[in-house]
């Protein structure tokens, strides 16, 4: 099967699986392809927005309303519920509208921002806009990228399916990094919010 009827065929089921976990990278990739031409830009824009805003408020639902078990299940989360909390009453909006440019945080934070209590409607209208502005801002890198490489590389169809791997491999090395040393953040912190 050639590269460009697996894109034809997966591709867009495999955007919308990335972006229910950590859809960076997933999303960088669209990007990168759309600049290719092998998806439309407005298209993956709208997609990764409506995708990320449902996860973003079903996982802000699920602290909101399981919280307290969640906590009695995964006592370890306590000390990051109590960090959470203590950012919202500093920040608030800004802390929510911020955290999905960190890598690694965007399925945890919204579970949190949830236990912790922040007001849903507040919640809903500040995500929104944070959506909207990351699916724009991620895969408008990905395009960028896309056309600074084939300007660059005269015959860079050739190279697409290698640069995607890389560009897979890369941010899925960093995911697994990130989640594998949530725990030791936590138990090198202490539990302290300073």
């Amino acid at each position: 099967m050639s590269f460009e009827s697996l894109i034809t065929e997966y591709g867009f089921p495999a955007l919308i699986a990335g972006l229910l976990l950590e859809g960076e990278t997933v999303l960088l990739i669209a990007g990168f392809l759309a600049g290719r031409g092998y998806f439309s830009f407005p298209h993956i824009v709208l997609l990764a927005f409506c995708v990320t805003l449902a996860a973003d408020q079903g996982y802000f639902w699920l602290g909101y309303k399981h919280g307290d078990s969640l906590l009695r299940r995964f006592p370890s989360l306590a000390p990051a519920v109590h960090r959470a909390s203590v950012l919202f009453h500093r920040y608030h909006s800004y802390f929510i509208f911020g955290f999905r440019f960190f890598y690694g945080l965007r399925v945890v934070t919204p579970i949190l921002i949830g236990m912790s209590r922040f007001s849903p409607a507040r919640y809903f209208s500040v995500n929104v806009m944070a959506v909207a502005v990351w699916a724009v801002v991620t895969a408008g890198m990905g395009l960028v990228f896309g056309k600074a490489i084939a300007g660059m590389i005269d015959d860079l169809r050739q190279y697409e399916s290698a640069l995607v791997a890389g560009l897979f491999a890369v941010g899925s090395a960093l995911a697994l990094y990130r989640w594998r040393h949530i725990d030791d953040k936590d138990k090198t912190s202490g539990g302290d919010d300073t």
